[in-house]
């Protein structure tokens, strides 16, 4: 069947965990499919090298339509990358309809996980995590006029409008604060901690 060989080498491709099974054990792996001889044979002459670097360049596509959607946060911090492909390398991305773009629908779609990695790598400053939040909301927001919005302990509003070159040298004030995001403005003000529970 035809859907079950483009199943299979979708699968191939976009899970890394996929790939590993079938270098090592291909029979294994076809048991999960429903595949004729022939398309077996097929899928095992399928050269190793060819699917690794068919797998990296859609690794490489995902990652420039992330970034597409937060330069701000991926140039001042660059590592950002790593830390996407690692994630994406064993979190397949699904196709889905939306008015967000490819890069907005995975972006929040990694958003728990970047968050979560940057929150835990003492190599990000300790805001890294609620900037690139910023930045992905406000884009989304923009596109599909949703409301959003986010809660952090730094003040953000004057440090977000900074050149690039300041952002890298400064860190913004460590003031909790609340920004109402629309789709042609961002709503600003204080929060208290007790808010968040009540």
């Amino acid at each position: 069947m035809l859907s079950e060989v483009q199943n299979f080498y979708v699968a191939l491709l976009c899970d890394r965990q996929v790939r590993e099974q079938f270098f090592q054990d291909p029979a294994l792996l076809f048991s999960e499919y429903e595949l004729s001889e022939e398309e077996k044979r097929w899928c095992r002459d399928l050269p190793l090298s060819a699917i690794e670097r068919y797998a990296a360049g859609l690794l490489s596509k995902r990652w420039r339509s992330v970034k597409a959607v937060c330069p701000r946060s991926v140039k001042l911090w660059p590592t950002l990358e790593h830390v996407y492909r690692e994630w994406l390398a064993e979190n397949p991305a699904w196709c889905e309809e939306s008015t967000l773009s490819v890069g907005e629908l995975e972006g929040l779609r990694a958003l728990p996980a970047l968050r979560q990695r940057l929150c835990e790598d003492d190599s990000f400053p300790a805001y890294a995590a609620d900037v690139l939040t910023l930045e992905l909301l406000q884009s989304c927001s923009r596109h599909d006029g949703k409301i959003r919005t986010l809660r952090s302990e730094w003040d953000l509003q004057g440090w977000w409008k900074l050149e690039l070159e300041e952002m890298a040298t400064q860190t913004p004030p460590r003031e909790p604060t609340e920004v109402r995001l629309e789709s042609n403005r961002s709503r600003w003000r204080p929060w208290r901690r007790e808010e968040s529970t009540s």
